[in-house]
């Protein structure tokens, strides 16, 4: 669990420790569904206007991000995490 909160203070790297914490039994699992619900699902931009935003919306930038975190999701059969997700996005 403390590799796990290592891996976790990199926001880039969700995705290996959510595989890292289902394999850490129930506790594990309900941290990664923590981590899950997290995961930013907005773009993030310090000086692009509202245009070059919905450019980058509609290239499919949030949309991968959701995908991905739906994947994981079916994967580890979060499916509670997975609709609560699905939701938001």
């Amino acid at each position: 669990m403390e590799y796990a909160d290592y891996l976790h203070s990199d926001p880039a790297l969700w995705q290996i420790t959510v595989d890292y914490l289902c394999s850490c039994g129930t506790v594990g699992k309900e941290t990664a569904d923590e981590i899950l619900l997290r995961v930013p699902l907005r773009l993030l931009s310090s000086q692009a206007g509202e245009s070059r935003i919905d450019a980058k919306i509609r290239a499919g930038e949030i949309v991968g991000v959701l995908k991905a975190v739906n994947e994981s999701c079916l994967e580890y059969q979060r499916e509670q995490v997975r609709r609560t997700v699905c939701k938001v996005g």
